[in-house]
């Protein structure tokens, strides 16, 4: 009796476990380095290839206020198609939360989401975390259009970004020399 309730729970769990659909969401670049001051800006992407197509989903962000700045959130009119959210950018903290999606006919594949603009404000190195966001109209979940109707939940994968702001090349040296030139051209004056 008790190696059949093992096998029927293991059944149980291999069923589970197939049927788990996820969705990869992920960032254009790894790893961003640019100049401090500068902006950049830098993709979110997602992949998906379940059974119908993804409807739609919400995510969060967070990333080093004392270094970056999130100026622009735009999310893309061919991923968001029936509706969206651009979310709430919060300087102060270093976030942005309820960023959502949906696509009338369903995605597949690879899309783009949004485009992010920051500014560089300080040297350092900064995560670009996503995170799920739990949003009751921006559900991460199967869409079958053929027959209008939506399925089972999709589970998000996120996969983070670095910015590693380099500091401007050559900066101490421009200033060295601005000031030799200062001083030859007081003593230039002066003779």
């Amino acid at each position: 009796m008790l190696n059949r309730t093992i096998l029927i729970l293991g059944l149980l769990f291999t069923t589970l476990s197939i049927n788990a659909t996820t969705v990869d969401v992920y960032f254009s670049q790894n790893t961003i380095q640019s100049l401090n001051p500068s902006s950049f800006s830098i993709s979110i992407l997602g992949n998906y290839t379940g059974p119908e197509t993804l409807a739609g989903g919400a995510f969060n962000l967070n990333f080093n206020e004392q270094l970056l700045q999130l100026q622009n959130v735009s999310i893309d009119a061919s991923t968001a198609d029936f509706s969206s959210n651009e979310g709430v950018i919060d300087k102060n903290k270093g976030t942005l939360t309820g960023v959502g999606f949906s696509n009338f006919w369903g995605l597949r594949d690879e899309f783009k989401i949004a485009d992010l603009t920051f500014d560089i404000i300080s040297n350092g190195s900064s995560t670009l975390e996503l995170s799920n966001a739990l949003d009751p109209i921006f559900l991460w979940q199967n869409y079958d259009y053929s027959v209008s109707q939506f399925g089972d939940s999709v589970t998000p994968v996120f996969t983070n970004a670095t910015v590693q702001p380099v500091p401007l090349p050559g900066a101490s040296l421009l200033f060295i020399s601005a000031i030799f030139s200062l001083v030859i051209k007081t003593k230039k004056v002066s003779v």
